[in-house]
C-alpha cells in the first residue's frame, strides 16, 4: 500500500515538474542495547561487536563510544577498530583500564585482565546474544 502511495506522488511530481525529495526511515531493528543486522555488509566496522544467530540468520552487534585517554595526546597510543590508549592501560570497547585490572568482557560472559595495550587475556565461556545485549 505505501509503495503505491510513494509511486501515485512521484508519478504527479514527475507529471507537473514539481520538485520532490523523499526521504525513507528505515527504522533499524533493536534487541536490548544491540541494533539487529541480517547482512554483514551493513554491520559498522568501528567499535563494535556482534554475535551472529545462524538460525535466525541475524547478527546483533553493540556499539560504543571511547573513553578520552587520561595522557597528552603525543603519548597516547592508536588502536585499530578501537579507541587510543596511554602506556600501562588497556582499552577494550571504549573503556579504559589500568594494567592489571580484572573486567567482565564486552561479551558479558567472559572476564577479562588488562596485560597493557592490545594485550588483554580473557576466559573463553560461549556466549548469547543476551549476553551481549543486554
Amino acid at each position: 500500500m505505501m509503495m503505491r502511495v510513494l509511486l501515485a506522488i512521484l508519478s504527479f511530481s514527475l507529471m507537473f515538474e514539481i520538485p520532490l525529495s523523499v526521504v525513507i526511515n528505515e527504522e533499524r531493528e533493536r534487541y536490548l542495547n544491540c541494533d539487529v543486522y541480517t547482512h554483514s555488509a551493513d554491520i559498522p566496522t568501528q567499535n563494535t561487536i556482534c554475535h551472529r544467530h545462524f538460525t535466525q540468520r541475524k547478527f546483533y552487534c553493540r556499539t560504543w563510544q571511547c573513553e578520552t585517554p587520561r595522557c597528552p595526546l603525543r603519548r597516547q597510543i592508536p588502536r585499530p577498530r578501537d579507541c587510543s590508549y596511554c602506556p600501562n592501560t588497556c582499552t577494550r570497547w571504549g573503556k579504559i583500564y589500568n594494567t592489571g585490572d580484572n573486567y567482565r568482557c564486552q561479551d558479558g560472559s567472559n572476564f577479562c585482565l588488562c596485560i597493557e595495550g592490545e594485550n588483554t587475556i580473557s576466559t573463553r565461556m560461549a556466549t548469547s546474544v543476551y549476553s551481549i545485549c543486554r
